[in-house]
């Protein structure tokens, strides 16, 4: 249904030809002026009701009006790679509440009593997030390993523990086993 048609409240409705109150027989004759900004047309709105973002006709792009990803599948791979990305990040936030656990000292220390808290309550929000796309296994064997060689890294480099070379190997033997999590799913 073109603009002329269109009923003022914006909403596509039957338009009478033989009832109209011009008598001219044109479809939507005698209808009020469209307001300046009539609001989406039901053709410019997704499924979910969120707007189509139109790409101008000079863009020379062939498929003006798709909204992309344009497939599902190219969704769905947008969709497991944001959870792999939020599974590594909360595998760091792992790390750094694993750390500040050991420096709150039972939780009578402040600060790191409230990054521990900050940073579990993260990790565990990113953790499920990624369990909406991800095999929970997977996930979870991963995460655990992020978290762990993690903070196995952090304490030789900054806290002085060991970093002997059968540490430094078995570190590796973590790392390489998420890798191939990932890789072999």
């Amino acid at each position: 249904m073109d603009a002329a048609a269109r009923p003022v409240s914006g909403r596509p409705g039957p338009a009478s030809v033989a009832g109209d109150s011009s008598g001219s027989g044109e479809l939507g004759a005698g209808l009020d002026p469209l307001p300046s900004s009539p609001g989406p047309r039901r053709h410019d709105l997704q499924p979910n009701g969120a707007r189509v973002r139109k790409i101008p006709a000079a863009a020379g792009i062939p498929d003006e009006g798709v909204s992309y990803p344009a497939s599902e599948d190219d969704r769905d791979r947008v969709m497991v790679a944001m959870a792999w990305l939020v599974l590594v990040i909360s595998g760091l936030l792992e790390s750094v509440w694993a750390i500040a656990l050991s420096r709150a000292e039972g939780f009578t220390r402040l600060l790191p009593s409230v990054v521990f808290a900050v940073a579990l309550v993260l990790s565990m929000v990113g953790l499920g997030y990624a369990l909406r796309s991800l095999p929970v296994g997977t996930a979870y064997a991963v995460w655990v390993g992020i978290g762990a060689s993690g903070t196995a890294l952090a304490g030789m480099l900054f806290l002085r523990e060991s970093a002997s070379l059968p540490r430094i190997v078995s570190l590796l033997l973590v790392v390489a086993g998420v890798v191939g999590l990932k890789l072999f799913r």
